[in-house]
């Protein structure tokens, strides 16, 4: 889990632009039936990774921890989900039911899916992480003024 502070948001802004060359497969926003502070937040969409991973392996996910504007303690997740394109793409019915704590919103991902994700990484405060089998990404340019995500593998 990465947390962005003050001093580093300006820097990490050009993750915004750098998420937005990749390209993900499905753009997922997970919600919580009731509310999750940071660190709930951030182990659920581990353990929700986890799951996909084992159906959908090997896969990645970009995401982030965005709290709730109005209530500081409530906190929602942004993903970004990558798979091999050799596997039968997962259907969202069965992405979705691997999400347990409320609401998931599923949807393949466009060319605003990864500037939309980056956005949530740049902001001040934000829990984000890289979990998975990073070399599906294929980075298309190294980050050279950029602290390295935190890789999970």
């Amino acid at each position: 889990m990465r947390s962005v502070t003050q001093s580093r948001a300006r820097g990490l802004y050009g993750y915004k632009e750098w998420l937005s060359t990749l390209t993900p497969d499905l753009f997922v926003t997970l919600t919580f039936a009731e509310t999750a502070n940071d660190y709930r937040a951030d182990r659920s969409a581990r353990v929700f990774f986890e799951r996909f991973h084992r159906q959908f392996a090997p896969s990645s996910m970009i995401y982030a921890v965005e709290p709730h504007p109005g209530n500081p303690e409530a906190h929602h997740i942004h993903a970004l989900l990558k798979y091999d394109p050799a596997l039968i793409p997962p259907d969202y019915a069965s992405v979705r039911k691997l999400w347990r704590w409320g609401y998931a919103w599923v949807v393949p991902a466009n060319g605003k899916a990864g500037r939309y994700v980056g956005k949530y990484i740049a902001k001040e405060m934000c829990q984000w992480d890289v979990l998975g089998d990073v070399g599906l990404w294929k980075f298309p340019k190294p980050l050279t003024t950029h602290p390295e995500p935190c890789i999970i593998t």
